[in-house]
């Protein structure tokens, strides 16, 4: 059982609405969070564009001029919305 849904379990007993209650949003972006319900908000962690990200910065910040041509054109994190939040 993953944090997010132990913590759907904790709202239910306390029986607390979710989203109006409280929010929840996961980490992990599994496929298994979108099967509960309500359906679990979560972060999703795009590795390639986080590495990108870093190595830009690494550079920037030691002042090297090196092309580096980005392995991802998406954003290292992106919310994706469930009905937790």
């Amino acid at each position: 059982m993953s944090r997010s849904s132990s913590k759907l379990s904790v709202a239910r007993r306390l029986t607390l609405a979710i989203p109006d209650d409280v929010a929840i949003i996961g980490v992990d972006n599994t496929p298994a969070m979108q099967l509960v319900s309500p359906r679990i908000s979560s972060i999703d962690v795009n590795m390639d564009a986080y590495i990108d990200q870093a190595v830009a910065e690494l550079a920037a910040y030691l002042e090297l001029d090196i092309p580096l041509p980005p392995r991802s054109r998406q954003r290292p994190l992106e919310l994706v919305r469930g009905d937790s939040s």
